[in-house]
């Protein structure tokens, strides 16, 4: 039997229920439905990194 957790930004707001598996594991696809908007969101204010900027961090770790 599956449970559910209760996911919310700031205690006062309001709560989405999402399905977990029996083992306590939350699916990728429960939470890309549930969620979309939200994860694109986040994903897309995530600043971009070129790829000579990741190269330079790359090389300056070694």
């Amino acid at each position: 039997m599956s449970e559910y957790i209760q996911v919310t930004e700031d205690e006062n707001d309001k709560r989405t229920e999402i399905s977990s598996e029996v083992d306590g594991t939350v699916l990728l696809s429960v939470l890309t439905a549930q969620l979309a908007g939200v994860i694109w969101y986040m994903l897309s204010t995530i600043p971009k990194m070129t790829k000579e900027k990741w190269m330079r961090v790359i090389l300056h770790q070694q």
